[in-house]
């Protein structure tokens, strides 16, 4: 793969490196950054629909996890605490407040539900020439925001054997209200991928 990409740069470049997607399904979701593989996707499965682009040399992401045919009783419970948890981290994202303020929020969120031994990392991390770079929203990290930073809002619930259970959006700090620059929907009824 970096030869691959070595050899591409030389044709086309790209300002922050290649952008693409992960599209990983069934118990594959449980693994934060699953690489392809033959699987086939089934009925009743989640799927991890996440996308990366570059515009202008500068990264943005957005990740939907999303179900095949049917949503269980279960699915849909895990689904609704990773984003009532994605959805408090952005409401966060205010200038003043520190990384790791914001993700003690969503992770506490999470863990008072009950899922926290399914925590495998921290809430997000900054956006910008890199894909992942400072600052890191997590424990340690006490930066406070201010306007202007780019962030990624992305905690995750990872329940090995089952499925995983992520969306991730990009944010930019505002003066006022933090601005969400990826709009694809997050309501269950919009994530059943009908079979």
């Amino acid at each position: 793969l970096n030869k691959m990409i070595e050899d591409l740069g030389e044709v086309v470049y790209v300002p922050g490196g290649p952008a693409g997607g992960l599209v990983p399904s069934g118990l594959r979701t449980a693994m934060p950054h699953a690489l392809p593989s033959a699987k086939r996707m089934e009925k009743g499965e989640t799927l991890i629909l996440s996308c990366g682009a570059n515009v202008g040399g500068y990264r943005a992401e957005c990740e939907r996890t999303c179900f095949i045919g049917d949503v269980s009783d279960e699915q849909a419970k895990v689904l609704e605490v990773m984003a009532t948890a994605q959805q408090m981290a952005i409401e966060a994202m205010r200038p003043g407040n520190k990384c790791s303020d914001i993700d003690a929020i969503a992770l506490d969120y999470i863990r008072k539900a009950g899922y926290g031994q399914y925590l495998l990392h921290r809430t997000g991390h900054g956006k910008g020439l890199e894909e992942h770079e400072a600052p890191w929203i997590e424990v340690g990290d006490h930066t406070v925001l201010r306007p202007g930073m780019v962030l990624s809002s992305e905690p995750g619930i990872y329940i090995e054997g089952i499925s995983g259970f992520r969306h991730s959006d990009t944010i930019i700090v505002t003066d006022d209200e933090p601005l969400v620059v990826t709009q694809f929907p997050k309501q269950l009824d919009q994530l059943i991928i009908k079979v």
